[in-house]
């Protein structure tokens, strides 16, 4: 008979590791025409035409078609979303039934839901959840965007803060960096409406156009440093470097030109056409058209200056029209045309002919330093002046010409009596 068993031996030593193993679809199943290549990849697929490469790729899909998922997790969590592309790990790893999603890089569209996504790079689109028809094209844009649609951002941490506003389009570094519920906002170019938060239906383009604004709207900025520290003020129009780069709370004004309403802060509904055109201004309704137009003015309001260096002379006042002339500091209510001792004639249509009538109807006088006006003769009023004043020396001379047609009268009837006398003869 057979002896008793010997006790058992030592553990022997552990083996090598053994070569990674390959997801393996269910022969006969449902779905048709995958393609699985990781471990746990296209675990359990029941849908067809989907292709996974990694570790966990696409490993929940049951009825999602046309996928396509490389990298570990890539479309980890997807059920039933269809045509929908990952590339990185994690990418578009929490979506379930999203559609139409096109992820690039590690974590791009990590917690997305929503349809018809573009997110390339690092987290970007990250904590998108039910947000579609996003574009997010550079590290960390679009991060932070949620439920938020129809944004477009191009470059590192563009729109990085946004979280539901919608239809913002962004392209360069931090270019609308810190929007958060803005919309219909336009940001081209590095730090573009940076801090923007919720203004909405902004255009800014150039390097810190609008950089500071953070609730103003509708304002249309091109330029560097443009209309760089308004807050919170609406419906500007800055084109140039620099134009309005002061104005905070400042609405309704429109700068072309570089440093254009450089220093205006809180002025509005002004217009600076031309460079350094209303440089200083803080006043209100005034216009300048023409390079260094009003360029000292301070706190006029409603000023009309054309021309180049026109109404420069100007700190203050109200209400003057300054055309090629460089005005009187104090002038209020004053019209300016063109420079003594510059200009050598003046031409204006519509006056010589048109004869005027009434009780109220003087001639206008001018002064050396071309000062226009008239005497009051209102109820026999005059003023005192040295010597005869225009109107007597203008009757003086009507009086003179009055004196000789009758002369004149006389020698032609004299002359008649005498022609008449010789024919008698």
């Amino acid at each position: 008979p057979a002896g008793a068993t010997g006790p058992a031996g030592p553990q022997g030593l552990q083996g090598p590791q053994g070569p990674a193993g390959f997801g393996i679809l269910t022969p006969g199943g449902a779905g048709s025409a995958n393609t699985g290549v990781g471990v746990a990849a296209l675990q359990s697929p029941t849908s067809s035409s989907n292709t996974a490469t990694g570790y966990q790729a696409l490993s929940l899909d049951t009825s999602g078609d046309s996928n396509t998922a490389h990298g570990a997790y890539a479309l980890n969590a997807n059920r039933t979303g269809s045509d929908n592309t990952a590339i990185g790990t994690l990418a578009l790893g929490s979506n379930t039934a999203g559609a139409a999603n096109t992820a690039t890089g590690k974590e791009a569209l990590k917690n997305s839901n929503g349809d018809r996504n573009t997110g390339d790079g690092f987290h970007a689109l990250f904590s998108n959840t039910t947000g579609s028809d996003n574009t997010a094209i550079g590290a960390l844009a679009l991060s932070s965007n949620t439920i938020a649609s129809g944004n477009t951002a191009v470059g590192r941490d563009a729109l990085l803060s946004n979280t539901t506003g919608n239809n913002n389009t962004a392209t360069g570094y931090g270019a609308a960096d810190q929007n958060t519920t803005g919309t219909n906002n336009t940001a081209i170019g590095s730090q573009a409406l940076f801090q923007n938060t919720t203004g909405s239906n902004n255009t800014a383009s150039g390097y810190s156009a609008l950089a500071a604004n953070t609730r103003g709207n509708s304002n249309t900025v091109s330029g560097y440093y443009a209309l760089f520290s308004n807050t919170s003020g609406n419906e500007n129009v800055a084109i140039g470097d620099s134009t309005m780069y002061l104005n905070s709370t400042g609405s309704a004004n429109t700068a072309v030109g570089a440093d254009a309403l450089l220093t205006n802060s809180a002025g509005g509904d002004n217009v600076a056409i031309g460079s350094s055109a209303l440089q200083v201004e803080n006043g209100t309704g005034n216009t300048a058209i023409g390079a260094g137009a009003l360029a000292a003015l301070v706190n006029g309001d409603y000023n009309i200056a054309i021309g180049h260096a026109s109404g420069q002379g100007l700190a203050g006042g109200a209400n003057n029209i300054i055309i090629g002339n460089a005005g009187t500091n104090g002038d209020n209510a004053v019209i300016r045309i063109g420079t003594q001792g510059v200009a050598s004639a003046f031409y204006a249509a519509g006056i010589f002919g048109n004869n005027l009538t009434g009780q109220f109807v003087y001639p206008v006088y001018v002064d050396p330093s071309g000062h226009l006006g008239t005497y009051n003769v209102i109820y026999g009023f005059r003023p005192q002046v040295e010597g005869p004043s225009p109107l007597d020396v203008m009757n003086s001379q009507q009086a003179q010409i009055n004196a000789q047609q009758r002369h004149i009268d006389d020698l032609e009837r004299r002359l008649a009596k005498l022609e008449a006398a010789l024919a008698q003869r």
